[in-house]
């Protein structure tokens, strides 16, 4: 066993000359300060997309899948058959939301319709209780503790028993809702296949904050998911088919300046700061955002370096910091290392700690010092 692990870094520590550019490019922006841990269908996840991800006020972790809805206690998925009644449908779940209140709402694929999960009974909603048949979008929470749905027909929030159309004529165009978003001020954000949408303090109209262009229209139309989020200046975000990500009304900016590709797929302002994008095919990407004038730096978790998919489709944060992603062959989850890893010092050759709580490294290039994150 020794021989064989020593031959293994052996062959690790030779130069990466025959590998392809693009693998090398990949292993230069590695995401490495976090551990990564993998669920799939050995350990009980039926095969699927994972779709979306939600934590109720127990610390349960949801999980809408192509297969169907589970609940995941860290230890075993339990299937949806087995948390209540009557039963759900047996659909893709393609969007969640857990309340304030502890309950969880689930949104389907297919002819769609909503359920709520509430103390073990589930409460189905379909055509009969005024929503339109078709794959739901998204569904947000608002302030008020009410809930919106959004699909290919607009709108909906819940009133009552009944979900209601969003009538037109109060600043929301028509055309099929991608996604949803509340700000820090409580407003809802509406992305539709017309532009980005902010409610206005009255919450009964709509303003606009970007209108999308034809291109911008033709590229964005039938691609789901989307995704909106906020940072911590109050600036809008939203996810790109062509560079992954942008900030909103600031297209042409981004897209002349940022080098890299990838088709967003959903976005996270995580309490550190730190924006993740996922990407249909591109993997798992942290963005450490600087100056306008200076491009993001972009750290990536893909299936070279032990995401079980680079098609990732679903995003969370947990109550612990954890970072949760749902891909096309199972659920990660990225935890963050109590340790930092600086890379790309070489060999250093001795290590002191000066009395400000700086550490150094001496090096071996040209027996320099250097510190520890310069």
């Amino acid at each position: 066993m020794k021989t064989s692990r020593l031959a293994l870094l052996v062959l690790l520590a030779l130069p990466i000359t025959r590998i392809t550019p693009a693998f090398a490019a990949d292993l230069r922006h590695v995401l490495t300060d976090y551990t990564l841990t993998s669920w799939d269908q050995k350990d009980g996840l039926p095969s699927g997309n994972i779709w979306s991800l939600a934590q109720d006020a127990d610390g349960y972790l949801w999980v809408g899948s192509e297969a169907g809805l589970f609940r995941f206690d860290g230890v075993r998925f339990v299937p949806s058959e087995m948390l209540g009644s009557p039963r759900l449908p047996r659909a893709a779940v393609r969007a969640m939301c857990a309340s304030r209140q502890g309950d969880v709402w689930v949104g389907f694929g297919g002819s769609g319709g909503v359920s709520h999960i509430k103390n073990g009974h589930i409460h189905s909603y379909g055509e009969t209780d005024g929503l339109p048949a078709g794959p739901v979008a998204m569904l947000v929470e608002d302030p008020s503790g009410s809930m919106w749905m959004g699909n290919d027909h607009g709108l909906y929030r819940f009133a009552g028993d009944r979900w209601e159309k969003w009538q037109l004529g109060r600043g929301l165009p028509a055309g099929a809702v991608y996604s949803g978003y509340h700000d820090r001020h409580g407003h809802l954000l509406i992305e539709n296949e017309v532009g980005i949408f902010r409610q206005t303090d009255q919450q009964e109209r709509f303003e606009p904050l970007e209108m999308f262009d034809e291109t911008t229209r033709n590229a964005i139309r039938g691609v789901l998911p989307r995704s909106i989020s906020e940072d911590a200046a109050g600036d809008i975000w939203m996810t790109d088919p062509i560079v992954g990500f942008r900030k909103v009304a600031n297209r042409s900016k981004l897209v002349s300046s940022w080098p890299d590709r990838g088709r967003g797929t959903r976005l996270l302002h995580d309490r550190a700061g730190n924006l993740w994008v996922s990407t249909g095919g591109q993997g798992l990407w942290r963005v450490r955002l600087q100056t306008e004038t200076q491009a993001p730096i972009v750290e990536r978790a893909t299936s070279l370096t032990g995401l079980l998919a680079d098609g990732v489709y679903a995003l969370l944060e947990d109550r612990d910091g954890n970072i949760w992603a749902g891909t096309t062959e199972g659920l990660n989850r990225l935890t963050p290392r109590k340790i930092t890893q600086f890379v790309d010092l070489g060999l250093v050759r001795g290590v002191e700690v000066t009395p400000d709580g700086s550490v150094w490294g001496g090096h071996h290039r040209r027996s320099r010092a250097v510190r520890a994150g310069e």
